[in-house]
């Protein structure tokens, strides 16, 4: 039997729907995490955002009564996501200017969220809305729910692929907003036109598309530049790359660096001195060096001061940002980088560490990266990194990083997350000595030991003939004195119950997330510092509380928690291939690939089996879908059982993650109509629960457990717990599945 023309057509619309919603939420992603401060809290806030939106969305959706002028509704809506989507992004780009927030700065948190939930609301309100008035509408025409998510999840499968390796970096966003937009405004035209929903015959309307295609180029380069300005006053240069944004501000000779919102430095600053000279100072005849992000800030000039240094490898994984400093740096900055002493490479800083064990050792190794306050970023700051960057020193060499500081007060939160960076590096180092300075605390760390007099400093300064404008005899002499030295010590050495920072359990990401919270509400921090109280006994207590109160509703519940532990073990892949393999964009794509993939595959696969079958029909399901439900929580049990012994008694291969996330999204794509028929089947459902109706609240169900997962699993439960009992949380989710469907059975 061929599929009616209606059909095919609500599959396209479902298609460009998912599209539309995955390009909407990495472009909204990005822009967002270029206004406020990007770390794992807000990336997980606005993830969560998002879900939730897009839930209450499905579940109004599935309480309207479809009728003839739902398809109308349908073609308006598309319409609209094409003026949505640009107006969204203006907006998040305005918001500093709104609230009288100087660009760069840090946003009060409340203000913040709320500027969050409004951006967000209109087009995941609207999406969440479209999905589930275009499933209702294709289970009235013959299909079944599992096409439908498997034609919505194909669509952002499609999207997530062109965006990740084809437009971004070439494309502004409000280019591809308007581009999207387009093609969403020509199948809205053709569904008001036909009264269906087929519009590609139609010549003149694939006339207006490519036209408002042809113009999203250039009104979208104008747009583009027009609203950057309101966040950087004497912009010079704006330029997105696959790893962020980055703009360039100046005056005169003065040049400020902004990467996703934030200060990198100024061109006048003198913190580059500090950063390069400390360790280059503490060591005798430094000739090799490593250096591992920052050499546009002034590290790698500073660096090539010193005449005794014959090489000087430098590791930057943005390539954009070569370009930005040869464009806007001033001369004799930008020329470091064509210095014949010089080997340049755009790759993960911790990649490339492990491709140096069987070359020449380096005297100098320094970690020129902001603080640890991704999960990526986090990698360069565990002991495991530590043992690999000490392989690859010198007999005498030394190693070097700098985290924030207050040189009155730290205050708890910054104890936690120096101490444990301090007591990590000394796991792994016999000698370990802090200097702080104002605002930054730098750390040296080596098996030599290491100078404990000023003099030595200041007489290796003078004789090396570099001139500086900080680091001076007279500062050197203040920075390095033995008794500000050992205050230092007992500060980090005193803080009680802070844990190392490992691969597998990344604990200072979220002693960074407590003091970013410090800064904003001081008291607060005091308060979540401290973890030893998250244990996943509690964590076992709560979730079996929560299946208790769930049993009323056990198939959305078990929906709840397949969403749940399939965003968790998302989180967990995407954070252990970066440990085990580094951070490789390319194959960073190809994970999110497959685990939309499987969504595709999964919701297939259950529509297939459970088409047409409802609860009265002379014709019961081949399966029984209840104990099909059952199994899929089995299956997710034994998925976080099984990524746990995968990421910690082996080290896995790069293939085997995206095996485990094909699996993951198979199994969360599964339930979806695995549950509707498991309602609509049932003896118990009522007369009025056809498959159409039951679509809003499962997807509900599936996106408000992605919701939880998204901030949970980043912010807490990875941090805290870490993998390993990561991975059993995932596996409870699935018990817990299990369990609120005994009840029904």
């Amino acid at each position: 039997m061929t599929l009616s023309t209606r059909l095919v057509s609500l599959l396209v619309v479902l298609v460009a729907i998912g599209l539309t919603s995955i390009f909407g939420q990495l472009i909204l992603l990005r822009e967002l995490v270029a206004v406020f401060y990007g770390n794992e809290l807000i990336l997980g806030l606005i993830l969560a955002t998002w879900m939730a939106w897009v839930a209450i969305g499905a579940w109004s959706g599935g309480r309207i009564r479809i009728q003839e002028r739902t398809h109308y509704g349908l073609a308006t809506g598309l319409a609209m996501t094409a003026l949505l989507l640009p107006i969204q992004i203006a907006v998040s780009r305005a918001s500093h200017r709104l609230l009288g927030v100087t660009p760069g700065a840090l946003m009060p948190l409340p203000p913040m969220i709320l500027n969050l939930v409004l951006i967000l609301a209109p087009l995941c309100l609207l999406l969440g809305r479209l999905f589930t008035l275009s499933a209702r509408l294709l289970v009235a025409a013959g299909g079944n729910a599992g096409l439908a998510y498997a034609a919505e999840s194909l669509g952002a499968l499609v999207g997530g692929v062109i965006f990740s390796f084809l437009l971004v970096g070439r494309l502004d966003s409000f280019q591809i907003a308007l581009g999207v937009g387009a093609v969403n405004l020509a199948l809205a035209l053709g569904i008001n036109r036909k009264r269906q929903l087929f519009f590609w015959k139609n010549l003149g309307i694939a006339v207006v598309a490519l036209a408002l295609l042809g113009a999203a180029l250039p009104l979208g380069q104008w747009l583009h530049r027009s609203s950057v300005g309101w966040q950087y006053r004497g912009l010079l240069f704006i330029r997105d790359s696959p790893y962020g944004r980055i703009a360039i501000t100046g005056q005169g000779e003065q040049r400020a660096f902004f990467v996703n919102g934030l200060l990198f430095f100024e061109t006048q600053g003198t913190s580059a001195e500090e950063i390069a000279h400390l360790p280059l100072l503490a060591h005798p005849s430094p000739r090799r060096v490593l250096l591992i992000g920052g050499g546009v800030s002034g590290t790698l000039v500073e660096i090539l001061r010193h005449p005794s240094i014959q090489s000087v490898h430098y590791v930057e994984l943005d390539p954009v940002l070569i370009v930005a400093a040869r464009a806007e740096l001033p001369s004799d900055q930008a020329a470091a980088l064509d210095d014949p002493r010089l080997t340049l490479a755009h790759q993960d800083g911790r990649l490339y560490v492990r491709q140096q064990r069987q070359l020449s050792p380096f005297d100098v190794v320094i970690l020129d990266l902001p603080e640890p306050a991704t999960g990526q970023l986090n990698r360069f700051y565990t002991q495991e990194f530590f043992a690999e960057v000490h392989s690859i020193l010198a007999p005498n060499g030394l190693f070097a990083l700098h985290l924030p500081w207050q040189e009155n007060y730290p205050g708890p939160a910054l104890q936690y997350l120096d101490g444990s960076i301090y007591r990590t590096l000394a796991a792994e180092f016999a000698n370990i000595m802090p200097f702080p300075s104002g605002g930054q605390l730098t750390l040296l760390a080596s098996d030599a030991t290491l100078p404990t007099k000023a003099t030595t400093w200041t007489e290796r300064l003078r004789e090396r003939g570099i001139e500086t404008r900080w680091v001076v005899p007279s500062v050197l002499d203040y920075l390095v004195r033995i008794d500000r030295v050992k205050e230092a010590q007992l500060l980090l050495e005193t803080v009680s119950d802070v844990r190392l920072n490992r691969d597998l359990t990344p604990i200072s990401y979220y002693y960074d997330l407590a003091a970013w919270l410090f800064r904003l509400y001081g008291g607060l921090s005091r308060w979540i510092a401290p973890v030893s109280f998250f244990q996943l006994g509690w964590l076992v207590l709560l979730l079996a509380a929560v299946a208790i109160l769930l049993r009323r509703w056990p198939v959305p519940a078990a929906v709840g928690f397949t969403g749940l532990a399939g965003m968790t073990l998302e989180v967990i892949l995407l954070f252990g291939f970066q440990v085990f393999h580094g951070y490789v964009y390319s194959q960073i794509g190809l994970l999110v690939t497959a685990f939309m993939a499987g969504l595709v595959l999964g919701a297939l696969v259950g529509g297939r089996w459970f088409a047409g079958h409802r609860a009265g029909t002379s014709g019961r399901p081949r399966l029984n879908p209840l104990k099909v439900l059952l199994r899929t929580q089995g299956g997710v049990f034994f998925l976080g059982i099984g990524c746990l012994v995968s990421l910690v008694l082996w080290k896995p291969p790069a293939w085997i993650f995206p095996f485990l996330l094909l699996m993951a999204g198979t199994l969360t794509g599964l339930v979806f109509p695995v549950a509707v028929a498991c309602l609509t089947t049932s003896e118990r459902s009522k007369p009025d629960q056809e498959p159409a109706g039951l679509i809003g609240i499962l997807y509900s169900a599936d996106l408000a457990g992605g919701c939880l997962g998204a901030i949970l699993a980043s912010v807490w439960w990875l941090p805290i717990l870490g993998i390993p009992q990561t991975c059993l949380v995932v596996a409870l989710f699935g018990l817990a599945g299990f369990l609120v469907l005994l009840r029904k059975g």
